[in-house]
């Protein structure tokens, strides 16, 4: 089955590739039968919607034209005011600066990067020649209007994606599969997910609302919620199944896990069989919940006759973290069967109704200093390039301004040079095929040769390019050299002159490029990762007094901003992704952000256990038992922070704080006050001293990659010092 998944997937990334293929093909059919110059841009945009905003190509569409079409109307009102040279370079650099803020601040980002670059290069040919300013970015604009038609002809009117031929099958497949995780089955990963979602987006025109689409995409992430909180409930099992207790218990123990096992099969097969007959389902059955209820009673029976007492308090952890872990899969159950209603209602989610209170209350043009000066480096790259274009006779063109805008879009180094890296696959690949090509044609110089060779070549670019994120930009790449080498500039390219012109402006733009990235205006992620990584670890400093105050109204401050600081994670998360392959640190950082994200989602379930006053009242009687695993968690925080801003190794024994801990457990355990309590307030407690028991090991993790980190940094300047004084 898993075979078959796969297989889906590539036959769908199969599809797509052949149906961008088939778009540039009629796009060079029809710029040539029209006599149509600059007709390659027609090629680009059809690559550029149909792989990257397959599901939105008509509105990105129109912003690929409003850019430049913007541009060239500034350009016509500004001939009418003055032509003085002062005055164009002035207007010139207003749109660079103005474009590329914009799409910093993602404020009709695709627009307004394309307006600033097209506008760039018309403004600085009109200070030459205000016609040929004018008549230049008509032309993009009309080569760009057939290429949006034509992906939009295509992807709508041809071959659209088809919500029942596409979606629900391999969605099908996705729910018919999950319940095999609970065994450990491996038919089922996170990626397939990504793949629905990315089905989604395709088949959206076809959803008969915006509701209907938002109630879709809510399902999905519910499925994908329940598969990570059945995986989990998979390895707990297993850790369980390992332990003395459960050998000695286990005729009992796999009785109570094998009834909650049917019975959770049982209602996830409902609830599969009411979403593909779109009806409503009644909520989590009563047998489940008794299925819960029977485990509790046992563990409460054994705790009553004090079987635990032989065992230590891993092995008990281990069995409250079951029944914990058994109803957090319950739970997501719930939320599937409430987003299940709402798709069958077609009712507004609750995603819906924040982004639209989001869009109410934006402020569309706030001052973002950070995002003006990564516009003013790219406004200046942009400005070199034409400059050194127009003025020193490079080989430039837009494509190279197009190449050097793109690697300096990226907020940092590690993506730039990532994309600086895919970007020069793509050439080498794309320069090569099309270069044989071109030789292929000479001697068989027929259009319908031309048009066979481009679109198998970009067929198989467009396969690469569809992926995933890995080489998929690298795939674009190649498909966008093919355009320009093959095309002269509606038709097949018979001297070779203009080709090995733009291949050369190509590598101009990778050079340019990456010299200003790397030397002279770098954004490199490693400090700004480190300042970041230490600035969150100080807010859990000072949210763990929050937490253990006596005041709600504090502990939920401490909730909101957590949460809010967990989100801005993800950013820095995928930097440190585009580093890994860049950077010798990149590894480290990485697994210290994941730590990062790991101790605020620990702060988190202290703060739900804490608050739950249902539960809670053993929990709260013990915390003056813990105030030296507080101190000593403060402590550590305090050391670890302190590397990462000194870069000195750390010397807080977290060991010893270790050991503290399950000694004051094994006292708490001692005095027998827990047989007096109910399951419940015992499960809270365990979730607890579970928390505080993590907490300690990840600070201990975080405290060895730091130790690390700092250690290479020591090696690295150690060794450019030795360097340094051989030379």
């Amino acid at each position: 089955m898993i075979n078959q998944v796969l297989e889906t997937q590539r036959k769908f990334q199969f599809q797509q590739a052949l149906k961008i293929a088939l778009a540039c093909v009629i796009d060079i059919f029809i710029v040539n039968w029209f006599d149509i110059p600059f007709g390659f841009f027609t090629v680009m945009a059809s690559v550029m919607l149909m792989t990257l905003f397959h599901d939105q190509t008509f509105a990105k569409g129109i912003e690929r034209v409003l850019g430049p079409a913007i541009a060239t109307l500034l350009l016509i009102i500004c001939l009418n005011i003055s032509q003085n040279e002062v005055f164009f370079y002035f207007m010139m650099i207003l749109i660079l600066l103005t474009g590329t803020y914009l799409y910093f601040r993602e404020r009709f980002g695709y627009a307004a990067m394309l307006g600033s670059v097209i506008g760039g290069a018309i403004f600085l040919e009109s200070v030459q020649s205000p016609d040929l300013g004018i008549q230049l970015g008509l032309d993009f604009i009309k080569v760009t209007i057939i290429g949006v038609v034509v992906s939009w002809f295509v992807t709508v009117l041809i071959w659209p994606v088809k919500s029942d031929r596409d979606l629900y099958p391999n969605l099908f497949m996705i729910i018919d599969l999950l319940p095999t995780v609970l065994q450990g089955g491996n038919q089922v990963s996170l990626k397939n997910f990504v793949y629905l979602k990315q089905l989604l987006d395709y088949s959206k025109r076809e959803l008969k609302s915006s509701n209907s689409y938002y109630n879709h995409l809510n399902f999905i992430f519910s499925l994908k919620q329940l598969y990570i909180k059945i995986s989990s409930y998979h390895q707990i099992l297993k850790d369980l199944q390992k332990t003395k207790f459960f050998q000695e218990k286990k005729i009992v123990l796999k009785l109570l896990i094998d009834n909650y096992v049917t019975e959770l099969t049982r209602y996830y097969k409902q609830l599969a069989d009411n979403f593909r007959n779109k009806k409503s389902t009644t909520e989590v059955p009563i047998a489940l919940n008794q299925a819960i209820v029977e485990f509790e009673t046992y563990l409460t029976e054994e705790r009553q006759k004090r079987s635990f007492a032989g065992y230590n308090i891993q092995e008990v952890w281990d069995l409250f973290s079951i029944v914990h872990s058994a109803k957090a899969v319950i739970a997501d159950l719930e939320t599937m069967q409430r987003t299940l209603h709402q798709l069958v209602n077609d009712e507004m989610t609750t995603v819906q109704e924040e982004f639209i209170k989001k869009v109410e209350n934006h402020k569309l043009f706030p001052i973002h200093i950070l995002s003006l000066k990564r516009a003013i480096k790219l406004a200046l790259a942009d400005l070199i390039m034409l400059i050194c274009h127009y003025y020193f006779g490079w080989y430039s063109g837009i494509q190279a301004i197009i190449v050097v805008t793109v690697i300096l879009a990226q907020p940092n180094l590690g993506r730039s040079q990532r994309r600086m890296v895919l970007r020069f696959m793509g050439i080498i690949y794309g320069g090569i095929w099309g270069f044989l090509g071109l030789v292929m044609l000479t001697y068989l110089p027929y259009f319908g040769v031309f048009l066979a060779f481009m679109f198998f070549s970009i067929l198989l670019c467009e396969y690469v390019a569809l992926s995933g994120e890995k080489y998929g930009y690298a795939g674009i790449q190649a498909a966008f050299i093919l355009a320009l080498l093959m095309m002269s500039s509606n038709g097949l390219a018979i001297d070779l002159t203009v080709p090995i012109e733009r291949f050369i402006g190509v590598f101009q733009g990778v050079i340019v490029g990456m010299i200003i990235a790397v030397v002279l205006w770098p954004e490199h992620p490693v400090a700004e990762l480190k300042k970041n990584i230490a600035s969150s670890l100080e807010f859990c400093l000072l949210a763990i007094d929050k937490i253990f105050a006596a005041e709600k109204l504090i502990r939920a401050t401490a909730l909101t901003t957590l949460e809010q600081q967990l989100q801005t994670q993800q950013t820095l998360l995928y930097d440190a992704n585009c580093m890994v392959v860049t950077d010798n640190k990149g590894q480290e950082l990485l697994n210290l952000l994941v730590i990062t994200n790991n101790i605020y989602l620990i702060l988190i379930m202290l703060i739900d256990v804490l608050e739950d006053d249902s539960a809670n009242e053993f929990t709260k009687s013990k915390l003056s038992f813990f105030t030296l695993t507080l101190a000593d968690i403060k402590a550590g925080l305090h050391a670890i922070i302190s590397s990462l801003r000194s870069g000195q190794v750390g010397e807080f024994d977290f060991v010893s704080s270790n050991n503290r801990l399950l000694d004051q457990l094994e006292k708490i355990r001692n005095t027998k006050e827990t047989y007096s309590y109910s399951n419940a307030v015992l499960e809270n407690y365990a979730k607890f001293t579970i928390a505080l028991y993590r907490l300690l090991q990840d600070l201990n993790q975080a405290d060895k990659v730091i130790t690390e980190l700092n250690q290479n940094n020591r090696f690295i300047k150690k060794y450019r010092i030795k360097a340094h004084e051989a030379v």
